[in-house]
């Protein structure tokens, strides 16, 4: 045989679309055998992104993105914004078209990404806080030892994944279970490695040193069940809701820049100047790096949670200025303020500042180099 197995499939195939493309032809229909993978994609889905079309159908995005605008030049489908103002495009079949009905009021509602944002936060800290309220009447003291704080992260992720499927009619892609494990651990460590580089230089600069060394105790992991709620709630409402939806409305960067601030705002307290302000906006960035990497929040919620609790109950550091708790060692700040944090902690340090500062800027250009040299979603471009 002079050719291979394949390529006389692909002839056979050419071959076939041919004689499929002429009966079409003779019988006055402008239709190719190629608009059949897309029009079956749509009558299951009835409508979605050509990145989602490109998956479902098993093609390509280039062939994908072509054979929707032969198919828009002939009628057979609509490209429209899902929601106003928004770029990512849907696309749906216009023979659908006559028999969709009009949205309900609610849905055009939810059709301002900043609605859909400002009642997702609401929903997400009401759910916390009632979840978190009930136990505490429920339960006595002495037996709330870190599991509330597990169910309430549980809620809270349930509530996420409502809304999303509520408000924007598709799966949890950034909730998805497989690899969840792996990619919170994984986000674990590299949280305690950010803080131990960052308490590393501290001490070398005079500014930290370990006071005492009490040891391991089962009590220590009652703050990680802690600090893993920390990172569910603030990493659903910060990169779950407002960078994400930011992004579909205005795009990765201005998606960046707006949500680091706004993390960076939300740690602003009495007393706190611009350092604190300046490291959380920082660490912001960090968060939708770790985001932008994987397009899932395990990743971001781990690292969260792995910095909280290393500074807190491993270094004996404060967090965002809240008192320490028991901690493996138990660590002090000295010196001038712009170095050690001062009594808001190393987060509020020129040393951590840098680290995170070039964490995020690496993790951003291995999200971009990962994702073909753009940030952008691919899978949700339209």
């Amino acid at each position: 045989m002079n050719r291979g197995l394949g390529t006389q499939l692909r002839h056979l195939i050419e071959l076939l679309d041919g004689d499929v493309a002429q009966a079409y032809v003779e019988a006055g229909l402008d239709y190719l055998p190629r608009y059949t993978p897309v029009m079956r994609v749509l009558a299951a889905q009835q409508a979605a992104t050509i990145g989602q079309i490109a998956q479902a159908a098993g093609i390509t995005q280039p062939a994908a993105t072509q054979t929707v605008a032969r198919m828009k030049e002939v009628g057979l489908i609509t490209r429209t914004r899902l929601y106003r103002f928004e770029r990512t495009r849907m696309i749906t079949s216009s023979t659908a078209a006559p028999t969709v009905t009009p949205r309900p009021w609610y849905q055009r509602f939810l059709g301002f990404a900043l609605t859909r944002i400002v009642l997702g936060l609401v929903a997400l800290a009401l759910s916390a806080g009632v979840v978190s309220n009930v136990i505490r009447a429920l339960v006595p003291k002495d037996v709330r030892m870190g599991w509330p704080s597990l169910v309430t992260a549980a809620v809270v992720l349930l509530v996420y994944i409502g809304w999303v499927r509520l408000t924007e009619r598709r799966p949890v892609a950034e909730l998805a279970r497989p690899g969840a494990v792996r990619e919170a651990l994984a986000g674990l460590v590299g949280g305690f490695a950010l803080v131990a580089l960052v308490v590393a230089l501290a001490a070398m600069a005079g500014v930290y040193y370990v006071a005492a060394a009490p040891g391991w105790s089962l009590l220590l992991l009652v703050p990680l069940a802690q600090m893993a709620f920390a990172g569910v709630i603030e990493e659903t409402m910060f990169r779950g809701l407002v960078f994400r939806i930011t992004e579909g409305a205005l795009g990765t960067w201005p998606a960046v820049a707006i949500s680091s601030v706004l993390f960076g705002l939300a740690h602003l307290s009495a007393g706190t100047g611009l350092l604190v302000v300046a490291g959380a906006s920082v660490a912001g960035v960090l968060f939708a790096a770790t985001y932008l990497l994987t397009r899932r929040l395990w990743l971001s919620i781990g690292v969260h949670a792995g910095w909280n609790y290393a500074l807190g109950t491993i270094f004996s550091v404060p967090v965002s200025g809240q008192e320490r708790g028991p901690a493996l060692l138990v660590g002090r700040l000295t010196g001038p303020e712009w170095l050690s944090g001062g009594a808001y902690g190393l987060e509020a340090s020129v040393l951590a500042l840098a680290v995170v500062g070039v964490a995020a800027t690496s993790l951003l250009w291995l999200a971009k180099r990962r994702n073909g040299g753009t940030l952008a979603n691919r899978a949700h471009s339209g």
